[in-house]
């Protein structure tokens, strides 16, 4: 039941996402849409992030960006980070993706996994989870991990509340 709600509210977001909203100057457009949401829900919020994969694992770019996302967080109060880092590369992951190998993205996490500790910030590795699975792409995997992941963060949530 609450597997559905969350892809339900998941999808309600994507939907925020595509329209366009007044960010600050140097803002991603995402925090304006945070603040939305904040505003039209008020009460405890949980942003899960997943950023890393089309930045190439940039550690720098990264950092910036979860930085103002931590900040705007303390800004709206009452709200949590929850930090995915990207999967692992499956077998099908072409090569010319140079800057997205299985020890780039090991090293990315294991970064993103202290400085989340250092902010207090929740942070989820899925490694694990796909290094048995076989993608179509070497990125992409089947709803089964889609539907295990919302069912951990269901779980999150609900040990959180």
């Amino acid at each position: 039941m609450l597997g559905e709600e969350l892809r339900r509210n998941l999808q309600w977001n994507q939907v925020l996402l595509s329209q366009m909203y007044n960010a600050p100057k140097g803002a991603p457009r995402e925090f304006a849409v945070l603040r939305a949401l904040k505003k039209d829900h008020p009460g405890h919020m949980l942003v899960f992030t997943d950023v890393g994969l089309h930045d190439n694992l940039k550690t720098k770019t990264i950092l910036m960006y979860m930085k103002k996302l931590l900040e705007e967080t303390k800004t709206l109060g009452d709200t949590d980070i929850l930090f995915m880092t990207p999967y692992i590369p499956g077998l099908q992951k072409s090569p010319s993706f140079t800057g997205q190998t299985e020890k780039r993205t090991i090293e990315f996490a294991n970064f993103f996994r202290r400085f989340s500790k250092n902010m207090n910030i929740s942070f989820l590795d899925p490694t694990e989870l796909v290094r048995p699975l076989v993608s179509v792409d070497g990125t992409h995997y089947t709803n089964g991990l889609n539907e295990a992941i919302v069912d951990i963060i269901s779980n999150y949530i609900l040990k959180a509340s």
